[in-house]
């Protein structure tokens, strides 16, 4: 199948999917004299991954056709997942509708795998096939064009959905009933108008995929080739936590906080924040006698606290509601945990008994839904306290009295349930609360105040908690995972930050960026069991002619982020499976480099936009230039940005901040922010001491993206791998 894409089709899309899935070869091709839709292909993910043809004109595109094509199909022989049976692609904070949509399937399959583009930006054609081939049924929703993200999400939709039909994988596609589906998907989509559509549509789809299932497992097991059947796990952790205690490294930060020495855990995206927030749960969990809940809020979930009812108050007035209502949160999801894992021990001790079902008389004596999972749990509460709020017509800029917080945020008898749930903790060994992914689903315009303040009164709660508790001899623990550009943005505006105990994620130490990578390649192949890596590169790296391969390289490329580097590999091997290779090839690295730049930019261009909204999609700025900039340069782009002198500065320190420039040093190799262990001053330091106007050099990571000419201003070559 030949299929042009300069303008993209979502039933073009599909059935590209669907020739795939039936084992045709897809060839994408691309009239390069037309723009078309190449901003909207590159955030899919799909198309570049897959690679594609250019073309200028029609005696190009007939020389093309007319010669010998590659027909060789992309292989999805890939071992079926036993455990997690579903592929469901996510699109995090989008609706009520979608978050309805995953509290249904974790109820209905707890194991699952996703997509989610929070956490890898754009969906690759190789992660998208291997996702579906080895699940035995995928869940889709398809969205109304109201929605923001939803032409890019739609592709992504298409695409699967085609692969699902082509491998015979039961699939359900859900939309909102008045939204028109295109034609090749027109009559396999499930309508729903209310959350008690998507349950039942849902409950009812689990038995489609325990009978594909049955089925798939009953025929002959696949022969996947030398790289399929290597997995070294997935770049975001939430897919692999059945797995990542066989490989994960267990580091400081993981000692620290498994012992209770810190309050905050911090790192850049991609640093494993989240691969220790599910080591540290399961390693407490493992001790029956511990209390330990796992919250994962997502920023939309606040969105209607943020809109109708911070907006009214003075910060005094905002910080105390704030801090109330976390304050809220964490004595019911404690109580609600006891309720759930203690169900039946309670029967069989007679020191839990009686105040266990007082605990939970206390707990359901409102109307408040206990249903359901955290995050429809967070959304319920923060709905009500919204109503309230608006019931006692709160006039602007109010401030509000402690009597005033009291009838807005607790409906509970909150001192009664305190003491209760005190008496009962005392038999237990330690209570542990565990916060990750409050940055998710923030606005795209940038981390508000409110953001912050909601971040900073969820420390000041939890401070206060275990404070009250360790009075009354409870061992209580509270650790909260945030990004860390966000940390130095809440300890900012926080007097006594100093008090904090934090410890920080970023990788600087190469060495165990390599023995990471070792043990996922080990779990992945036990051929590589107890082997170098040196060896083990040798053997899935094509060494021979003048390309050869260096870890070393790849370290630089992933700007030392775990998961970089996990999407690093996962392209050079998305592109030489789709090939046909048995080894990766110098062509599959520079096809992958150039995917793996466009997953960069898109992701540090979010980043940045998070912290300084004025800089949207800067990286951009410095498309086709050369590789070495001068620090006027960087003025002159600030002042086209109407930035003033003081941003100005701030944008330069952002850009050192997260990697993209770095300071070429005499020998030609440049200094990065991971070569100081991330610390800004020395990196200023050494920039002043250029003199007034220094030279930075763009990070090799963003050239192949944004077409950095290949010499600097001084005429050298710099190389990539």
């Amino acid at each position: 199948m030949v299929a042009d894409i300069t303008f993209l089709n979502l039933n073009v899309t599909y059935e590209v999917g669907y020739a795939i899935g039936q084992s045709k070869r897809a060839l994408l091709i691309r009239n390069t004299s037309l723009k078309g839709d190449i901003d909207l292909s590159n955030d899919i993910g799909i198309f570049d991954t897959l690679g594609r043809h250019e073309y200028r004109t029609v005696d190009e595109l007939a020389s093309y056709l007319s010669q010998p094509l590659d027909t060789r199909p992309t292989s999805v022989d890939y071992p079926l997942d036993t455990v997690k049976r579903l592929f469901f692609l996510d699109i995090p904070g989008s609706s009520e509708a979608v978050r309805q949509i995953v509290s249904a399937i974790k109820r209905e399959f707890r194991l699952y795998r996703s997509f989610s583009d929070e956490e890898s930006i754009r969906l690759s054609a190789s992660f998208a096939i291997e996702s579906v081939a080895s699940s035995s049924g995928v869940v889709v929703p398809f969205l109304s064009d109201q929605f923001v993200g939803a032409d890019v999400h739609n592709y992504r939709a298409m695409f699967v959905a085609g692969l699902a039909h082509g491998l015979d994988r039961p699939i359900l596609i859900l939309k909102q009933s008045k939204v028109v589906a295109p034609l090749d998907i027109r009559d396999a989509t499930s309508d729903y108008e209310s959350p008690t559509d998507i349950d039942r549509l849902i409950g009812k789809f689990r038995i489609d995929v325990e009978n594909s299932f049955e089925r798939l497992t009953s025929r002959s097991p696949v022969q996947p080739g030398v790289l399929q059947k290597l997995s070294i796990g997935d770049p975001a952790a939430e897919n692999e936590f059945t797995t990542l205690k066989s490989y994960f490294i267990p580091t400081d930060a993981f000692g620290r906080t498994l012992q209770g020495q810190v309050d905050l855990v911090t790192g850049r995206k991609g640093s494993g924040k989240t691969a220790l927030f599910f080591q540290v749960r399961d390693r407490l969990r493992s001790n029956k006698d511990n209390i330990v809940v796992d919250l994962k809020p997502e920023g939309y979930q606040l969105t209607q606290l943020k809109d109708l009812v911070l907006q009214f108050l003075k910060a005094g007035s905002q910080a105390y509601l704030i801090t109330s209502f976390w304050h809220y949160v964490v004595l019911l999801e404690i109580v609600h945990r006891i309720v759930e894992t203690d169900k039946t021990r309670h029967k069989f001790d007679h020191r839990l008994a009686a105040s266990y079902q007082e605990l939970v008389a206390i707990y359901r004596a409102t109307d408040i839904d206990v249903a359901g999972d955290f995050s429809q749990r967070l959304l319920v509460l923060t709905r009500s306290i919204a109503e309230r709020f608006e019931a006692a017509k709160i006039k602007l800029d109010a401030t509000l009295t402690s009597g005033d917080i009291t009838q807005i945020v607790y409906t509970h008898d909150i001192r009664k349930l305190e003491a209760v749930l005190t008496e009962y903790l005392k038999h237990k060994d330690e209570v542990w609360i565990l916060f990750d992914n409050l940055d998710k689903g923030w606005s795209t315009g940038g981390v508000s105040v409110e953001d912050i303040t909601i971040l900073r009164c969820l420390v000041d709660a939890a401070k206060k908690i275990k404070r009250e508790l360790i009075q009354k001899t409870v061992n209580f623990r509270a650790v909260v995972f945030i990004r860390n550009d966000v940390y130095e943005l809440l300890i900012a505006g926080t007097a006594d930050y100093g008090k904090d105990m934090q410890v920080n994620l970023d990788w600087t130490d190469r060495r165990q960026l390599v023995e990471l990578l070792r043990r996922r390649l080990e779990f992945g192949d036990r051929n590589f069991k107890g082997k170098p890596i040196t060896e083990i590169w040798s053997r899935i790296f094509d060494q021979s002619g003048s390309f050869k391969s260096d870890i070393e390289n790849f370290l630089d490329q992933s700007l030392l982020r775990p998961r970089n580097l996990i999407q690093l590999f996962q392209h050079c091997k998305g592109f030489a499976v789709n090939v046909g290779h048995d080894q990766i090839t110098a062509e599959d690295v520079a096809s992958a480099l150039d995917a793996y730049s466009r997953d960069l930019v898109t992701e540090i261009n979010r980043e940045i936009s998070d912290v300084f909204p004025k800089a949207t999609k800067i990286l951009y700025d410095f498309a086709s230039e050369p590789a070495d900039v001068s620090h006027d340069d960087l003025i002159v782009l600030a002042e086209m940005k109407q930035l003033d002198a003081s941003a100005a500065e701030q944008l330069v320190d952002l850009l050192l901040y997260y990697g993209f420039l770095g300071l070429p040093n005499a020998d030609g190799k440049p200094t990065y922010i991971y070569d100081t262990h991330y610390d800004m001053e020395i990196l200023k330091a050494l920039a002043r001491k250029r003199g007034s106007a220094p030279l930075y050099r763009i990070h090799p990571a963003f050239w192949p993206a944004l077409r950095i000419q290949g010499k600097d201003v001084n005429g050298r070559q710099p190389q990539l791998l």
